[in-house]
């Protein structure tokens, strides 16, 4: 359409290109590569900008990682300027009662937020080979049950709370733990309830969120713990609590504008990795390596705001996953 016009035509028309998650596609990944030919979407955005006179390319994203670090003198014939940034790099400010890599990793607090799983390959291996839940896992459910049940005396009973679930981004592997996972909220845990664990995990849950209520300078409110696990039984006979499945196999999707008091465990992959909110997420279990930076952060769906219930986050993560999120911090 735009290069079937007159070029007499394009010489009035100011274009602006404004680029969502400029990391992800638009980076020209043969930059580094002599005599070939740029990436496709990187292409034809330049063809775009140089097909006018007038033109401004704005792109942002969390993870600029590529956008700086790219090769800027690369020239490619036909296509004008690469797309890196020509003429500033605006970091935003970070707004207030945000969540980020900075407060949860950057200090000691890490310590409380963060639940180490010290053997990740078996838990993965159990989890998404077998389909059968590991002990690491129904502790992390009952952190979010007992999570839940804190707000509702809270009186946040209304307000959306989620948990994630991100160990393996195959298909058939999801749905293996998505099922394990809605049978065992569904007909296990109703029928076959474990007091003396929800005892145990309480009082270490408790124990942290006083910490972190301290640390945070909130002033959440701290239910007894007699409170807190009749609530967390009710919370569990009533079965309200949803397992959705996120991948391209499965319908299940989190419209949170038709049901805005959503109780949901998430379970997926690349459909959890970028751009995804997960209104009230309180716990997560996330197994999933990378190398590269970027792909961590954007994986790392618990930063976000928490205000009433920043006590209450809690990250189920390996000892390497917690070292790579702690550097990237610093």
């Amino acid at each position: 359409w735009i290069h079937a016009s007159k070029e007499g035509d394009r010489i009035n028309i100011p274009v602006l290109i404004v680029d969502d998650e400029a990391d992800q596609a638009s980076i020209d990944g043969n930059a580094n590569k002599e005599e070939t030919d740029p990436t496709k979407t990187n292409n034809r955005i330049r063809r775009i900008l140089d097909s006018f006179p007038r033109t401004a390319y704005v792109g942002y994203t969390a993870t600029p990682f590529a956008n700086v670090f790219i090769r800027h003198d690369k020239v490619n014939e036909g296509l004008g300027d690469d797309l890196y940034p020509r003429n500033f790099i605006h970091s935003l400010p970070e707004a207030k009662g945000y969540f980020g890599t900075k407060l949860i990793f950057q200090n000691d607090l890490d310590g409380y937020f963060v639940c180490k799983i010290v053997n990740p390959k078996k838990e993965r291996q159990v989890l998404a080979e077998k389909g059968e839940l590991t002990k690491d896992l129904v502790i992390a459910i009952y952190n979010f049950i007992l999570g839940m049940a804190i707000r509702n005396l809270r009186h946040q009973i209304s307000s959306p709370m989620s948990m994630m679930i991100n160990v393996d981004h195959r298909v058939g592997k999801m749905n293996r733990v998505g099922e394990a996972i809605h049978t065992y909220i569904k007909e296990t845990l109703p029928n076959h309830k474990d007091l003396q664990l929800l005892s145990r995990t309480c009082e270490d849950f408790l124990k942290r969120t006083k910490l972190l209520n301290e640390k945070l300078g909130a002033s959440n409110r701290i239910p007894d713990k007699k409170d807190i696990i009749k609530e967390a039984n009710r919370i569990i006979t009533s079965r309200k609590i949803t397992v959705r499945v996120l991948n391209s196999s499965k319908e299940d999707k989190l419209d949170y504008a038709k049901d805005p008091s959503m109780k949901v465990i998430a379970v997926g992959g690349n459909k959890l990795s970028r751009g995804l909110t997960l209104e009230g997420l309180m716990v997560t279990f996330y197994l999933r390596e990378s190398k590269q930076y970027d792909t961590l952060l954007q994986m790392g769906r618990w930063f976000g705001y928490r205000r009433g219930y920043e006590d209450l986050v809690r990250i189920y993560t390996s000892e390497n996953l917690w070292k790579n999120f702690k550097d990237l911090a610093i």
